[in-house]
């Protein structure tokens, strides 16, 4: 079998039968899916990727028939079955390095701002003062300043007393950092230092979430990301998780990740507790970091937003 510009042929050249014509986001998947269960490279289109077992597996989202992938004999099956999880895995953790690192800061502060999202022209002014604090992260030349954020809901409850925060967040794909702990990144740890010391955060994190192809080891992940979620899921997310000591942090492109930085909850509890709030959890590889910004100091370039927030009661 093989896929030619996103159909499905024999090794003649004919259509499979029963075989849609695929996506590129298809091929992609289907070809993770070959390599995780059976030890192969990603193929290029037009490489055969195995037999027609393999596409009925990946097209039934059933591991057990697409990891036969060809093979006939008992021995061979069982072997392949039975090394798919560690493959998973190691593909994922060779796939960390270029795994995008996501960033998100909020505009509000304990002292300014707060409850600014729950109006029109408060979420505007927090726009202001983000993009002020932006602008100074890019006047002293920080890498990543010049990168648009993406505004996303942020939720942050407190497990003592119960106290909700759902601010607006500004969120960034900083793209691949080439190191195995980013909290030892020298660029990302100045760019959180200065935009968190201009906007008043005790911390700023950054999240790196690397999927396992078709959650073949649930056992192994740290951390759950669910696509496409809205608003209001994120917030009773936040609500279940938040008193639990879980963490939910919103991503750029309209998804969540959920993970317990202190390893209480598992990967597959954490999806459980969130059962009835979203649906087809990815399970993956997160390492995260945190940046004290509490000691950070404040740019004087934030002085006239702060005073115009101020006067406008915020």
């Amino acid at each position: 079998m093989k896929v030619i510009r996103g159909l499905v042929v024999d090794d003649n050249g004919k259509p499979l039968p029963n075989v849609p014509k695929l996506t590129k986001q298809d091929v992609k998947d289907m070809a993770q899916y070959a390599a995780s269960g059976a030890s192969m490279a990603i193929p290029p289109i037009g490489i055969p990727l195995g037999i027609y077992e393999a596409y009925q597996g990946y097209n039934n989202q059933n591991p057990i028939q697409g990891l036969l992938g060809g093979l006939t004999t008992a021995g061979g099956v069982a072997g392949t079955i039975a090394k798919a999880p560690g493959a998973a895995l190691k593909y994922a953790e060779g796939q960390r390095k270029l795994s995008p690192v996501n960033i998100n800061i909020e505009a509000t502060s304990p002292s300014i701002l707060q409850k600014a999202s729950e109006t029109l022209g408060g979420r505007a002014l927090s726009d202001l003062r983000y993009g002020a604090a932006q602008e100074g992260a890019a006047a002293k030349g920080m890498k990543y300043a010049n990168v648009p954020p993406s505004k996303v809901q942020g939720v942050w409850v407190d497990p003592a007393s119960n106290v909700e925060e759902f601010n607006r967040v500004y969120s960034q794909n900083l793209g691949p950092i080439n190191r195995m702990n980013i909290q030892k990144s020298g660029p990302l740890s100045q760019y959180a230092q200065s935009m968190g010391g201009d906007l008043g955060q005790w911390g700023v994190g950054a999240t790196r979430f690397t999927k396992i192809p078709m959650n073949l080891n649930k056992d192994a992940a740290n951390g759950v990301l669910f696509e496409n979620v809205s608003s209001k899921q994120i917030i009773e997310a936040g609500k279940k998780l938040n008193p639990k000591g879980g963490v939910v942090s919103a991503t750029p492109n309209g998804g969540m990740l959920v993970f317990d930085p202190n390893g209480a909850m598992s990967a597959k509890q954490l999806a459980s507790e969130l059962k009835g709030v979203a649906k087809s959890p990815k399970y993956g590889l997160l390492d995260s970091a945190y940046f004290d910004t509490s000691a950070a100091g404040q740019g004087a370039y934030m002085n006239p937003v702060d005073e115009l927030l101020r006067l406008r009661g915020f």
